[in-house]
């Protein structure tokens, strides 16, 4: 009966022992298949875009260093488990289950500080990494490139191996301290037992092990303050580059106590750390304390405990001498800044301003791309646009948002329609050229009824958007709405010059789910009447779903098991994945920062494009002074370096380096040398509509409110502080304006060009005191042009215009009456505009009706000086503004 009592339970160990086994294979073997069936269709459409190379390069930069790393960390943590283990008294650490315990923990160890510290790209930048012989700090004449790619790499070399090194005696202490600890718990308890039973102690266990090869508690601790000593050493050689990006009241950047006071401390604790340490090394002398007990005894056993071989005198010195290399030079620091150097701040800190001032401007391309010019206006209260008809014929009288509700209301022609955003671009038209506003078509499947929301019509059928609308700025109908020039489906063009041949849009900025295409479900192409027009894809995207074994990795990369169970496939079925089009870029090149406002570009062939502009960006650039981006993130370095294309129904994705001197995007070029193309690549029709981005020119617009000042005085004094003109949003709130797209000529020159604008005020005042430009066409692409305005001279702001509109008895009396009768009054952005020596302001109004959101135009006020031209459309507008004011209008 026993025996077969335990018969039995052998047999059940082994079947629970064989079902679990079976079980871990299976979760191995699905876990293969997911990943594998991911890494199939994933690397299937890095194939499709021409970037298997580089693909292949990602895998290698994403794995190859953390995994050698991370291998390399296992075997060393795992080398300091053995060691401490060898030299433990105990039989204990010899056990298998020890043993067992500490090596996997040493491995795992291993692997979670190299995966937490290592950074695969830092690596292959410090590869990839040259000088860039444009900027050298003043302090330790290092290189750009040091300072992004270089000192990064050094930084986590440090961290990586001071990790290790900790982990590394935590584990070798760990295993001698155990051993020990069960070994002297064992003999003080003997020990207790023999002199309560009145005889002597014979001795115990830890004679298991011979004594030289144990390891005493106290080279334990001397082993770590020397490792702490020198990792606190290595910390304070890091920090002293950490000085040129301290944030100080006036500058950023190492000021003249850090030069002068705290990187000569820093050294002092360099130095110390590195002399504590060798002193704790070599200090060997036996402390007598033992000598006081009888050898055997209780006392002796745990005295012990206490390093023995180490001084009286060390333990408290080394801990007096680091709390005062730690604590006294901040100490020391902030006495001397409090004392002598703020009674002479600015005479000390002058050159200091300087640097900092210097380098900022170098960080937001300043230095190298802009330039200021005076532009003194003239005093006028006429103006004769006739004069300049390529500005005239490109007033900007709509706003993108009074445009975009307008398009919905007159263009969705479905309720699953919608013009998300509107871009402003510019194109020539019967051989002029002219601004225009554009929108995408695009296909919400979110807005598709309950009922009609199924598989079928979601990833079959509803698959692309179609077209665009687009207006020019200057014109409005008779009844106050945009004039479109592009319209319809299909799409219907006023002008030969600007036409969509093909209208869909595959890959844009709301397409978010994957479609299916080539299937025997034909797609929806656009509303014919009360029927519908189909299609097929045609275009070159999309992985193949040529075989049973493709669509199951499809299946299982989607999650979808309709991928299987529908008979709407074909063998000549295709994927189409990242169909967004921020989400596509950022899946080829994850390390660029794409500027938020993606647009949408015709080109000579009428076939739609959208443009997005990247930036490399960093916040290891010496002495510059941070701006925090639209993401939430903080740089203090900036480059519109990459123009990326994105074809709206095949999907390829082009990207051009415009700024080849850039470190950063040199770098990545050379770890890239098949995503990117020069400039000089891009197709003609498309250089045509690049334009400066709003992002960056934001961030360089709110560094030259203060970095205009040079002079390290006026700089420290805030003496000619400005600040973004402000415009009244809604009814007694106002805000910085927003940089505006126009068409206009540049004072001296003779031709319109593209621009994008925005004007300052002084310091909180209300008045302009300088306006930029940056300059879009590709001639002068670019370029930034500060105007300075003079300072004795009263010239209006945006605020200033729109509080003399509020006091004109008729424009006001219009604006009540339109507001009490249930409309809603829209005035645009006052647009100010340099025109023939003077400053043109230009203010639409809208009203917009409560039952429905269609902003009509109703008036048009223009302004030179201080004298209003209130008019029902801009024709007539121009004419009254160009005859001498009439007594009415005085």
């Amino acid at each position: 009966m026993a025996a077969a009592l335990r018969a039995r339970r052998r047999h059940g160990e082994l079947d629970g022992a064989k079902l679990a086994r079976d079980a871990g294979f299976a979760i191995l073997g699905l876990y293969i298949v997911i990943e594998g069936s991911r890494f199939w269709i994933d690397y299937a459409w890095w194939k499709t875009m021409g970037q298997a190379g580089t693909f292949w390069q990602f895998l290698r930069i994403r794995w190859l260093p953390q995994t050698a790393l991370a291998l390399v960390a296992a075997a060393l943590l795992m080398a300091a488990f053995a060691l401490g283990r060898r030299r433990s008294p105990s039989p204990l650490a010899r056990t298998r289950l020890f043993g067992g315990v500490g090596y996997l923990l040493a491995a795992l160890l291993g692997i979670f500080v190299s995966v937490n510290i290592v950074n695969p790209w830092t690596i292959a930048l410090y590869l990839g990494a040259h000088d860039t012989g444009v900027y050298t700090d003043p302090i330790f004449h290092k290189d750009l490139a040091f300072y992004f790619f270089r000192l990064p790499f050094y930084q986590m070399a440090f961290d990586w191996i001071g990790g290790l090194a900790v982990a590394g005696l935590v584990l070798a202490g760990g295993a001698v301290v155990l051993g020990s600890s069960f070994e002297r718990m064992q003999e003080v308890r003997e020990r207790m037992l023999a002199q309560m039973q009145g005889h002597g102690y014979a001795g115990g266990s830890s004679a298991a092990l011979p004594p030289r090869h144990r390891v005493p508690l106290t080279a334990l601790i001397r082993l770590a303050a020397v490792l702490l000593l020198a990792l606190f050493a290595g910390a304070q050689w890091f920090a002293r580059y950490g000085l040129l990006f301290s944030s100080h009241s006036f500058l950023t950047g190492a000021d003249f106590v850090d030069v002068r006071l705290g990187l000569p401390l820093l050294w002092v604790q360099i130095a110390g750390a590195l002399g504590l340490a060798l002193l704790i090394g070599v200090a060997r002398r036996r402390s007598r304390a033992l000598r006081h007990y009888t050898p055997g005894s209780l006392g002796a056993t745990l005295a012990e405990w206490v390093p023995a071989d180490t001084p009286a005198w060390l333990a408290p010195t080394v801990i007096i001498a680091f709390l005062v290399l730690a604590i006294a030079p901040s100490l020391i620091q902030a006495a001397v800044r409090s004392l002598y150097v703020q009674p002479n701040e600015l005479t000390l800190e002058r050159p200091y301003i300087t640097d900092h001032i210097q380098a900022t401007r170098m960080a937001y391309n300043l230095a190298q791309t802009a330039h200021e010019e005076p532009f003194v206006p003239r005093q006028t209260d006429t103006l004769d646009l006739a004069k300049y008809p390529d500005t005239a014929e490109n007033l900007r009288l709509w706003d993108a948002a009074p445009f975009q509700e307008d398009a919905t209301q007159l263009q969705a022609l479905r309720p699953y329609y919608a013009f998300p955003h509107v871009d402003v671009d510019r194109y020539r038209i019967q051989g002029q050229t002219r601004q225009v506003l554009i929108a995408a078509r695009t296909l919400d499947t979110n807005l598709l009824p309950q009922n009609a929301q199924s598989w079928v019509n979601l990833s079959l059928q509803y698959t692309h958007g179609y077209g665009a609308v687009a207006g020019l700025v200057n014109t409005a109908t008779a009844d106050g709405l945009p004039r479109l020039i592009i319209q319809n489906a299909p799409p219907e063009s006023s002008y030969p010059d600007l036409t969509i041949t093909r209208p869909g849009i595959y890959f844009g900025e709301n397409t978010n789910r994957p479609v299916y295409v080539d299937t025997r479900q034909d797609e929806f192409d656009y509303p014919k009447g009360d029927d519908n027009a189909y299609t097929q894809y045609s275009g070159r995207d999309g992985v193949v779903l040529s075989s049973d074994l493709l669509r199951f990795a499809a299946a299982v990369r989607q999650n979808d098991a309709n991928v299987l169970l529908t008979t709407y496939f074909t063998p000549q079925t295709r994927l189409l994945l990242h169909r967004q089009i921020v989400d596509r870029v950022q899946t080829l090149a994850p390390f660029l920062t794409l500027d938020p406002d993606p647009y949408l570009v015709v080109d000579s062939r009428g076939h739609l494009f959208w443009m997005l502009d990247a930036y490399t960006t960093s916040d290891q650039h010496p002495y510059a002074q941070p701006v925090t981006m639209a993401d939430g993130s903080e740089v203090n370095y900036i480059r519109n370096s990459v123009k990326i294309t994105v074809d709206a129904y095949n999907g390829t994705v082009r990207m051009y380096v415009f700024d080849p001197k850039d470190p950063i995007i040199a770098a990545y070029r050379a770890i890239f040398p098949h995503l990117f193309l020069p400039r000089s690549a891009m197709p003609a029709d498309l250089l045509a509509h690049i334009r400066y981005p709003q992002e960056i020119f934001d961030a360089q617009a709110e560094i030259y409110r203060l970095y205009h000042m040079q002079d390290p005085q006026v700089f420290y004094n805030k003496e000619d502080q400005w600040d973004i003109a402000r415009q009244v949003v809604a009814q007694e709130q106002t805000e910085p304006t927003q940089p505006y797209y126009v068409m206009l000529r540049l004072p001296g020159d003779q031709q319109a060009e593209f621009v994008l604008l925005v004007p300052f005020t002084s310091h909180n005042r209300d008045n302009l005191i300088a306006w930029v430009a940056a300059r879009c066409d590709p001639a002068h692409y670019g370029q930034l042009i500060f105007y300075r305005l003079p300072k004795e001279q009263l010239i209006y702001g945006p605020l200033q215009i729109e509080s003399l509109i509020d006091q004109d008895r008729t424009i006001s009396k219009d604006l009540s009456l339109w507001n009490q009768q249930g409309s809603r009054v829209i005035r645009a952005t006052t647009l100010v505009l340099p025109v023939d020596g003077t400053f043109l302001y230009v203010e639409p109004i809208y009203i917009q009706a409560p039952q429905a959101r269609l902003p009509e135009m109703k008036k048009i006020v223009l302004a030179v000086g201080n004298r209003l031209v209130y008019a029902d459309d801009l024709p007539e507008a121009i004419r009254r503004l160009a005859r001498p004011p009439a007594p009415e209008d005085e």
